[in-house]
């Protein structure tokens, strides 16, 4: 190491100071305290010009100074800040109205802090040609109030070709939150709906089911969160896990008589991965490799009383009589 210190630096004295030099620049190295100072230095020489004729300037005076730093003191020079021009947004262009009631500008203002007699807002309906306006009292700022005011100003005058509002989803409609309602009630899953999982491809084979049936035995509503937990179970096992609307699939229609009659009383809980081992018959390894059907004892997966999978006969055809 202090021979490639002394291959690529030198020390010259310079009156009763030394200083460290690049010997391949021939210019004095900068100390870590001292880069403050030497830039700035260059950025005013050269008239708070840029970064890039600043950048040369120090590189013609010193040594060891990285490009980053450069960029961080020019960003820090109050000169600099001041001269910027600042981004003008864009001029806005001004709406035109050709006649009466061509567009009706409508905003509500909210009036808790000074309600009156249960009137919580004020509804300003202004024609932008003519500028004339009303204004009417609203106990809320449901849509069936609002439209009840709009439908007079439309009887007595004519509809307007353009309706303008930037409520956005202030007006709210009770209908339609009611209809939404019941539309999500009628969603929520209940215990002993049949429900499906999907199995991820590294628990399957290819010829191995994709969806895995199981059966709701619990729910579990979150005091934090309106999103119901569902306990499920399955032909074998019950899944200690819990599963969220998303990740199940509507199985309802499909109900085998099987799963329909199932009594998970004697079931044990058990990891989803398990489970889905259990259901495809899935084997990690230990396979047979048998080139036969597989039906003696000389077949490693029959001695132990368990199913080939298609990973034991994988490109041999085989008529394997070990399987489902």
């Amino acid at each position: 190491m202090a021979h490639l210190v002394k291959k690529a630096f030198k020390i010259i004295e310079i009156g009763s100071s030394e200083l460290v030099y690049d010997i391949k620049k021939n210019l004095p190295l900068i100390t870590f305290e001292n880069l403050y100072e030497k830039i700035k230095e260059c950025h005013v020489a050269v008239g708070h010009s840029d970064r890039d004729k600043t950048w040369s300037e120090v590189k013609r005076r010193y040594a060891g100074i990285p490009q980053q730093a450069i960029d961080i003191c020019i960003r820090m020079c109050d000169a600099c800040q001041t001269r910027r021009s600042i981004p003008k947004p864009a001029c806005g262009k001004p709406i035109l109205s050709v006649g009466f009631l061509t567009r009706l500008q409508v905003d509500l203002i909210d009036m808790h802090s000074v309600q009156h007699n249960g009137f919580k807002f004020i509804m300003y309906v202004k024609n932008h040609f003519t500028k004339s306006s009303w204004l009417f009292a609203l106990p809320s700022k449901e849509a069936n109030n609002v439209a009840t005011h709009l439908r007079n100003i439309f009887y007595t005058f004519e509809p307007p070709k353009i309706l303008q509002s930037d409520n956005g989803k202030e007006c709210v409609n009770t209908t339609q939150s009611s209809d939404k309602r019941i539309r999500d009630e009628a969603e929520k899953c209940y215990i002993l709906t049949a429900v499906g999982l999907k199995i991820s491809e590294v628990e399957r084979t290819n010829t191995s089911p994709s969806i895995l049936p199981c059966k709701i035995v619990d729910v579990l509503t979150k005091e934090d969160s309106s999103c119901l937990q569902y306990k499920l179970a399955t032909l074998d096992e019950i899944i200690n896990d819990w599963f969220s609307s998303v990740d199940i699939i509507d199985l309802s229609e499909t109900l085998s008589a099987e799963l329909r009659q199932l009594d998970t009383k004697k079931f044990s809980n058990v990891a989803f991965i398990q489970v889905c081992q259990i259901s495809t018959n899935f084997k990690s390894r230990d396979t047979c490799k048998c080139t036969g059907s597989c039906e003696t004892n000389r077949c490693p997966c029959k001695k132990r009383s368990i199913l080939c999978c298609s990973k034991c006969h994988r490109g041999k055809c085989s008529d394997c009589k070990n399987v489902n």
